[in-house]
């Protein structure tokens, strides 16, 4: 049962990272495509256009659904959070000690929502070598209990 979890949430990582390319690809060929001048001066006197339209429109109605669209949330790491701890992702490092594969976005996020835990990782210290060893020690903790890292790392 416990591989069937960990199955699923590899495929559901997959599956976002494929999003996140397919959406950053998107993004990149609108970039790459060349305007000519004239294009460039007609589309600023559109958008300022734009502009003025937009504040002529009642601004209560407008506003609160675009903050509603803009905001992704927080990253929370549900799945990760859930494990048993019994079952440890196995992370993947190369030659310079870098995690890589399906698993490295997970790393990085779930240390992510540690890093931004307040009571385990006060905001107090503006460097990190500030922060008192047990603190991090803490937070070391938290990490291996859902990763499997080996001891070099």
């Amino acid at each position: 049962m416990a591989n069937k979890r960990l199955q699923k949430l590899i495929k559901n990582i997959r599956r976002r990272s494929r999003g996140q390319e397919s959406n950053n690809r998107r993004e990149n060929d609108v970039d790459s495509q060349e305007q000519s001048p004239s294009e460039t001066q007609n589309s600023a006197l559109e958008s300022q256009q734009d502009d003025e339209e937009f504040h002529e429109e009642d601004e209560d109605e407008v506003l609160p659904s675009q903050r509603q669209q803009n905001r992704r949330g927080r990253t929370v790491m549900k799945d990760v959070h859930a494990l048993h701890h019994n079952d440890l992702l196995h992370v993947t490092f190369n030659e310079r000690g870098q995690p890589y594969e399906d698993l490295q976005p997970v790393l990085a996020n779930y240390v992510g929502t540690i890093a931004r835990n307040g009571v385990l990782l006060p905001l107090d210290y503006l460097d990190w070598r500030k922060v008192p060893k047990h603190k991090l020690e803490e937070a070391w903790k938290l990490v291996i209990a859902r990763f499997k890292i080996s001891a070099q790392h």
